[in-house]
């Protein structure tokens, strides 16, 4: 990953450290807010965010406009008369105000047809990813950033399905109530009970949003509780996942960074979602 680049799923701000190009100190920006990703637009891989603030060089009393962007690709920062390999690193913050888990929450609640949307958003990379006339190292980075939102994708899916269901059943949040490790093993004396009642929903609501639904293993074991179904076999989703989720970081042969892979894999991911849609279906039917 580049020094500018950053991934920005559960980020709500960062701060860029970069030399100033007027006396060459190093910067460091206050707190710069990231916008939300657009998780259903209709151009979605194109649909960029971006918000923009003054940083101040504190030596020499420089301005910059420091642009942060993000589509559901991934974020990156642009300094104006900054070149990319002046800028330092980005330095994410992953705390959450209140008000970001309300507003996470209530789009998530308001969004319909979320396998409808997950499956929009797969076929774009059949219609829309033809790389052949651009230079192999081009693909193969373009390739990497269509494997981080194609994992994005499928773990707002998941998360989707669980928040949406808890949230409209109230046997469904008392199962995740009572079997959830971190709510299960809270511990307080009877003298805190009417505290810790009205302290309930917000517990839940930031735990169903931390949680990482990219983890198959827990994603399997939050549904076998609370929707009392396992998810179809994972294991191959699972290497994708391992595989390619920190294709950033990792050393993947070159071999395995193609298109034709990459197809395959998106066919693996919605052959999973199809399967888990079809349990969950009938699990509602037979009620």
């Amino acid at each position: 990953m580049c020094s500018n680049e950053f991934i920005p799923l559960g980020v709500r701000s960062i701060r860029v450290r970069f030399l100033c190009s007027n006396c060459g100190d190093e910067i460091l920006s206050n707190d710069i807010r990231v916008p939300n990703q657009d998780y259903e637009s209709e151009i979605s891989l194109d649909a960029v965010k971006e918000n923009t603030e003054i940083t101040i060089c504190s030596n020499c009393q420089k301005e910059f406009k420091t642009h942060v962007s993000v589509n559901v690709t991934g974020g990156w920062v642009n300094i104006d008369n900054i070149n990319k390999e002046n800028i330092l690193s980005v330095i994410t913050n992953l705390e959450k105000a209140e008000r970001d888990y309300d507003e996470r929450i209530k789009q998530i609640l308001t969004t319909s047809e979320t396998s409808r949307l997950f499956f929009k958003e797969t076929e774009q990379f059949k219609t829309n990813c033809n790389l052949e006339h651009l230079p192999i190292s081009t693909q193969k980075i373009l390739i990497k950033k269509c494997y981080v939102a194609l994992i994005a994708y499928l773990e707002q899916y998941m998360a989707s399905v669980l928040i949406q269901k808890v949230y409209s059943n109230e046997e469904y949040l008392k199962r995740y109530i009572k079997t959830f490790p971190y709510i299960r093993q809270q511990k307080f004396n009877l003298s805190e009970i009417y505290d810790k009642i009205h302290q309930v929903n917000d517990i839940v609501k930031k735990e169903l949003l931390n949680t990482s639904y990219r983890n198959l293993s827990l994603t399997n074991c939050l549904y076998k509780n609370v929707f009392g179904i396992e998810l179809p076999d994972f294991r191959k989703v699972n290497e994708i996942i391992n595989t390619f989720y920190c294709s950033y970081y990792n050393n993947i042969p070159d071999e395995e960074i193609t298109m034709d892979k990459f197809a395959n894999n998106v066919n693996t991911i919605e052959e999973f979602v199809k399967e888990l849609e079809s349990l969950i279906e009938s699990k509602q039917t037979s009620k």
